[in-house]
């Protein structure tokens, strides 16, 4: 097998979970993963697997599914990224890709026999936000290939309208939480504000199938305070935040995007009647931070993934928790300097009580302001006082700042010019924009070598999301045979003073020591300096000779 994205502890429990439960007869397995824990990356390793063993056992090729271009997308890179041996292609409108070992397909498109007709050697089926599989179209493929295995894959396994999900998947093999992921550092915390629209009545608008309908609702939220009240609520909570507000129609959308940029936040709205090439345009912007916050009409719930956005804007009160958790979901991955996310809940002075709200993400009551961490923290606390009758004082439990690779044996630094890297003995490796933009190449680079000298050759190219390329990297850094790795947390000597050699090297540099810095302390100021020669000085140029997008500098 070729090499593959290593995998998190979690996301091995998981595969083995799906393929232990292949092995005891469950044909029809399904992972609950919250947005940002790696679903992708799961299915990946397990297409990978099962091609491997395919080899020998001819157990037949692999259909990804999924209902939406965007998906289709994402889950080809992502697949790529993690493996990037397979041999992926595309069914989906004009792309009619079936060669390949994987296919990643829209279910649109492969509901009609004439488009399935090339894919009869298909042994499993893995379908991407399985919690719409109860529809006719998903029926359909699963139908026509009644011999294949199959996997669904969902941050909720529920549905706002009630349908039975049980009628398609027979068992929840692994779950993870979301608090449980904010705790092991794999997602940010969260904390959540309630902005009280004084004239917004939901109770006179109109529910369908659970939830309220979005035409209904949009007409209510134009013709409220809600965009006036919103622009100052972010002004207020979320100047400094990259955001994505959710609408429930594109005219409202457009409306709470015109009240932000007239308070000074440049918006911009975002939706699926618009033409591929302007919405790529849109979220271009979006990405370099020429637009701070991305307003969309129920675009952005599913596939979309922007880590360095911090704040959402809940503008589509919603009584479903799915749909809840989707659009909450779409801000807590890691990201630099990411301490935790905010979610602003637009309300009314009605029906709040049957609102989704950060209660539904924590299972507890949430206060205004109050973290999930701290949440259900503060849950666990009450349970245990009426479980032992007696006052338990355990303190109050601060917000943690999540590391970008909170649960990684690595230090990860960025240099002046706004590069990340890891240090092993004799080289850095290093992550670079990609030749397209949002992507990233993975490199190393010789530590010592004069400036012509050594830029390895690159571990990845075009890596789609930040963590798989420093997961990619972390691999390389790991296998490197020139020498022990010095980047690891943890280390004996960290919290020692700097010895006389480290110290007398540092004072060549610039360095000046102060009484209070330790070993680690001077040996990353030392990295950085030396980083930034060796790193820098080769790759930024050649980044503005490639027509690359080029870090902003850092003040560090």
């Amino acid at each position: 097998m070729s090499a593959l994205l290593p995998l998190r502890p979690y996301q091995l429990e998981a595969v083995e979970a799906v393929e232990a439960a292949w092995t005891r007869g469950v044909r029809r397995p399904a992972v609950v993963l919250p947005t940002g824990a790696g679903k992708t990356v799961v299915f990946a390793h397990l297409a990978a697997r099962w091609l491997e063993r395919g080899r020998e056992m001819s157990t037949g090729r692999v259909l990804v599914l999924a209902h939406r271009a965007e998906l289709l997308d994402q889950a080809a890179r992502r697949i790529k990224d993690v493996a990037p041996g397979l041999c992926v292609g595309t069914v989906a409108a004009g792309l009619d890709e079936t060669d390949a070992d994987v296919i990643v397909g829209s279910v649109q498109t492969l509901r009609l026999a004439r488009r399935r007709s090339a894919l009869a050697d298909v042994g499993l089926i893995v379908t991407d936000e399985c919690h719409h599989a109860t529809a006719a179209s998903y029926r359909a493929v699963y139908d026509a290939m009644p011999g294949a295995h199959m996997l669904g894959v969902t941050a909720t396994m529920s549905r706002g309208d009630g349908q039975a999900l049980g009628q398609v998947w027979d068992e929840i093999v692994y779950r993870r939480g979301i608090v449980e992921m904010i705790r092991d550092g794999h997602l940010a915390d969260v904390r959540g504000i309630r902005v009280q629209v004084p004239d917004l009545d939901l109770s006179g608008v109109k529910v369908s199938r659970g939830d309220y309908a979005e035409g209904a609702l949009g007409t209510a939220l134009e013709a409220s305070l809600a965009p006036e009240v919103v622009a100052s609520a972010y002004l207020e909570h979320a100047a400094d935040r990259k955001g994505l507000l959710f609408a429930p129609t594109v005219s409202s959308a457009q409306l709470l995007a015109d009240a932000l940029t007239g308070a000074g936040v440049a918006a911009e709205v975002v939706h699926g009647a618009m033409a591929a090439g302007e919405r790529r345009a849109v979220l271009r912007r979006f990405e370099t931070g020429a637009t701070q916050v991305l307003s969309n009409c129920m675009v952005l719930t599913e596939g979309f993934d922007s880590p360095s956005a911090s704040a959402a804007v809940i503008a589509r009160p919603t009584r479903s928790a799915p749909l809840y958790v989707q659009m909450a979901g779409r801000v807590l991955r890691p990201y630099p300097g990411k301490e935790h996310a905010l979610v602003l809940d637009v309300v009314g002075a009605t029906a709040m009580h049957s609102l989704a709200s950060l209660a539904t993400l924590a299972g507890a009551p949430v206060r205004d302001g109050q973290s999930l961490t701290e949440a259900e923290t503060e849950e666990a606390e009450r349970e245990d006082r009426r479980a032992r009758e007696r006052l338990i004082h355990a303190g109050p439990v601060d917000a943690v700042e999540v590391d970008l690779f909170g649960a990684s044996a690595f230090r990860w630094h960025q240099t002046r010019g706004g590069l990340w890297y890891i240090a092993t003995g004799l080289r850095y490796w290093a992550l670079i924009p990609g030749a397209e933009p949002g992507t990233y190449d993975v490199t190393w680079i010789a530590q010592r070598a004069p400036l012509d000298g050594k830029r390895g050759a690159f571990a990845q190219t075009g890596v789609s999301e930040i963590s798989m390329a420093m997961a990619w990297a972390e691999r390389g850094a790991s296998d490197d045979d020139l020498g022990g790795t010095i980047s690891g947390k943890g280390k004996h000597w960290h919290r020692k003073r700097p010895s006389e050699k480290q110290a007398a090297f540092a004072s060549s540099l610039g360095i000046v020591i102060t009484d209070d810095m330790r070993a680690l302390d001077v040996s990353d100021a030392i990295d950085r300096i030396m980083a930034g020669r060796a790193i820098d000085a080769r790759m930024l140029p050649w980044l503005a000779a490639q027509g690359r997008d080029v870090p902003a500098p850092l003040a560090l």
